[in-house]
């Protein structure tokens, strides 16, 4: 992706004065999706991007995905280098610095646990502001870091995969789930998941600026792009996967209450021609169905990743977590 051009024009030797024109036109593309780098993370990089395969053989290495090791929020392996790594090459990023759920202290029986989702060309340091101002008297915070250019319904399957490690090695009753942009898309799809088992463990569902209709230059990039990051195909209008989200958190009477913080611009976006948070559409991140679905919808005048250091914003995710908190049976907080 370094050289758009050339990439192009791979494989198609003669017609010079037909190719010129086509090499201008993708160049043109790769640099529209680069723009987008806060939440779809359409980033130059020198690196290939995967083949569809390599998400599939992601699933059969997911026994060495790392299940509660501790790290500090300020380990080197939550680099925004690695999650570079994570979007072009996933297998590279699991074998330099691993994947996988980390707790960010000791396991307490006595705390809930609030899982934290980060999103496409993301890191658990993204948190970092929302982590250090969490309640540790009731609350303990664990991060799954995964490499993004693996196909979500991937990704899906290997999260459930270590909850459930984590659930039969320590028997929680009660996790709480915080996902940002393309991270709350996997945690919907992983509580999806969950409740097809019959399990009822997970006890809410907070997500800010999700991509819920996808970005339209996802779907460009799969397009035009010479090898399309494997989650673009995922993230774009209309995908199986999208659709897939849309049926309503509940089973067998147990139902997930799912709160929605999203962020908007008052000053317009030079990519975005539509009301955003200055990478994703107001249309995506509240398209009915959701609005119709949520407890609650907050909004907010922030950019795309700056909701999640907003004082505003945390604050009331802050009370929104003791409350719910205080509506589980005691056994359960």
């Amino acid at each position: 992706m370094s050289n758009p051009t050339a990439a192009h024009g791979a494989g198609s030797q003669s017609g010079a004065s037909d190719t010129r024109p086509r090499r201008a036109i993708a160049y043109t593309l790769a640099m529209l999706i680069v723009t987008q780098v806060s939440a779809c993370a359409f980033v130059l990089s020198p690196r290939v991007a995967p083949e569809l395969a390599d998400a599939q053989a992601a699933v059969e290495l997911s026994v060495h995905f790392t299940v509660g090791e501790i790290r500090e929020i300020g380990h080197p392996g939550f680099d925004r280098s690695h999650a570079n790594d994570g979007l072009w090459t996933p297998l590279t990023m699991v074998e330099k610095v691993g994947a996988g759920i980390y707790f960010l202290e000791p396991y307490d029986p006595e705390r809930i646990p609030v899982l934290f989702i980060h999103g496409i060309d993301g890191t658990p340091r993204d948190f970092r502001n929302m982590i250090e101002s969490l309640d540790r008297s009731r609350f303990q915070a664990w991060a799954f870091h995964y490499p993004t250019g693996l196909r979500m319904h991937v990704v899906v399957r290997i999260l459930h995969g270590l909850v459930d490690q984590l659930r039969r090695k320590h028997g929680f009753g009660a996790l709480f789930v915080t996902a940002h942009s393309a991270g709350g898309l996997v945690s919907r799809g992983y509580l999806k998941s969950m409740l097809s088992n019959g399990d009822q463990y997970v006890k809410l569902l907070v997500t800010f600026s999700s991509p819920w209709e996808g970005h339209r230059w996802a779907a460009v990039g799969t397009q035009y792009m010479f090898s399309p990051v494997p989650s673009w195909f995922d993230l774009s209008p209309g995908s199986e996967f999208l659709m897939s989200l849309r049926e309503p958190l509940q089973h067998s009477g147990h139902r997930i209450p799912h709160f929605v913080f999203f962020g908007f611009r008052r000053t317009p976006s030079i990519v975005m021609t539509e009301s955003s948070d200055g990478v994703i559409a107001m249309a995506s991140q509240l398209p009915l169905w959701v609005q119709e679905q949520a407890e609650r919808c907050w909004g907010f005048d922030v950019a795309h990743t700056g909701i999640l250091s907003d004082g505003a914003a945390l604050k009331r995710y802050d009370s929104l977590l003791k409350r719910e908190a205080d509506r589980l049976p005691r056994s359960h907080r």
